[in-house]
């Protein structure tokens, strides 16, 4: 993590840009399975023209980090570029604009550094999936190609792959808690998609994963944020929250707990207070991988509140990721029949059936009594339902 560069023509502003620097080391470091040079070492860099792949082999390190800071009247711009030690090829460049009036609350609560973190880290994780497997490869190896498999997408097969990748790591090292949270993550996704003839048995094998990861690590954020994930999924909504706070609590930055947080209102009839915890996550992680079921969150909780347009706004958006989660389609075609856009909401339904072949109102009423017995939760999906029912009417 080499120090960040003050572009801003004052001296006086180098303190801001070794800030950052500090904040983004000790934030990288907190990586499991991470190794970050120490901060002292770094800033013996500082002002220096340095090649990367000199730093490479001098300090054994895979990759190098390096930006710039430049205040530009009230506004602060951060540049970060994360290079390859090896060839010195770049691989990931980020630029990110700060109201400099922000600052003071930035710090305190979406941190610039925690930001940039936030999203180096997952890139990290997939530059390392992408590298040439090794004929033998360790845990550590296959824990992070199961977490790049993870990060790509929803697809079934993607996400089987990553539970058999996850599975492979622990046989070799039953010990690895990032692998277990990766194997509860990935089965809670095998559940959701419903490509399992036995969902009580992947939701066990979860619950199971999580609580041994908590046990192995109490103040790993992320794991408690999984175990929170297959509490809401077998319908202890309680208990959930509580957990998702827990997971908050070891990490107030962790922007997937505040939208799992967000789910669990939605199911217990309170979704009006569901649409600002997931507006902070976006706001903590802008270009999260997971950024398509955030979309979708809001997109739900707008349609449980009759607020069909704004319904429409935040489908299309998560949609429009590429990665699509096939429950946006009911919701789509539920908003548009209600607003009389009937073409649209039968191109919605043909889009679903795309996606679950055989899919009925019958299945969807069924799913909707098994996801929670809410008496507003109910009433509100009541409404979902026959707004579907009218897409599918169109369609005929």
């Amino acid at each position: 993590m080499l120090p960040f560069s003050n572009l801003s023509g004052d001296p006086s502003q180098d303190y801001f840009a070794d800030g950052i620097t500090e904040d983004l080391t000790s934030d990288l470091s907190r990586i499991a399975g991470s190794f970050v040079i120490s901060r002292n070492t770094a800033f013996t860099f500082k002002g220096k023209a340095v090649d990367a792949r000199q730093i490479g082999r001098e300090l054994g390190v895979r990759y190098v980090l390096e930006g710039s800071v430049r205040r530009m009247g009230g506004t602060v711009r951060v540049n970060a570029q994360l290079i390859d030690a090896g060839t010195g090829a770049h691989l990931w460049a980020e630029q990110m604009d700060v109201d400099q009036s922000t600052l003071a609350t930035l710090q305190n609560n979406f941190g610039i550094a925690n930001r940039l973190a936030r999203m180096l880290s997952v890139e990290l994780v997939n530059v390392e999936g992408r590298r040439a497997p090794r004929a033998d490869p360790d845990a550590v190896d296959l824990t992070m190609r199961g977490w790049a498999v993870l990060n790509g997408g929803p697809n079934k097969e993607d996400v089987q792959r990553s539970v058999a990748l996850f599975e492979d790591a622990l046989r070799i090292d039953p010990d690895n808690s990032q692998a277990r949270v990766g194997l509860a993550q990935a089965l809670t996704l095998v559940y959701r998609n419903r490509s399992d003839p036995e969902p009580a048995k992947v939701l066990a094998r979860a619950d199971e994963a999580a609580s041994r990861a908590i046990a192995a690590a109490p103040n790993n954020a992320h794991a408690h944020y999984v175990k929170a994930e297959v509490l809401g999924l077998s319908n202890r909504f309680d208990a959930a929250l509580a957990t998702y706070d827990r997971a908050i609590a070891l990490d107030h930055n962790h922007a997937a707990a505040y939208v799992g947080r967000a789910r669990n209102l939605n199911v217990i009839g309170r979704a009006a207070e569901a649409l600002a915890p997931v507006e902070r996550a976006i706001r903590l992680s802008p270009r999260d991988p997971e950024l398509y079921v955030w979309y979708f969150v809001l997109c739900h909780a707008n349609t449980h509140l009759a607020r069909d347009a704004q319904a429409i706004d935040w489908c299309l958006k998560s949609i429009a990721t590429g990665k699509t989660f096939w429950f946006a389609y009911v919701d789509l075609a539920s908003a548009y029949a209600w607003r009389g856009q009937q073409a649209e909401a039968a191109a919605a339904v043909a889009e679903l059936l795309k996606l679950r072949p055989g899919y009925t109102v019958q299945t969807m009423v069924q799913e909707g009594s098994e996801t929670s017995d809410n008496p507003a939760f109910r009433k509100e999906f009541q409404r979902i339902v026959e707004g579907a029912l009218k897409g599918w009417v169109a369609r005929s």
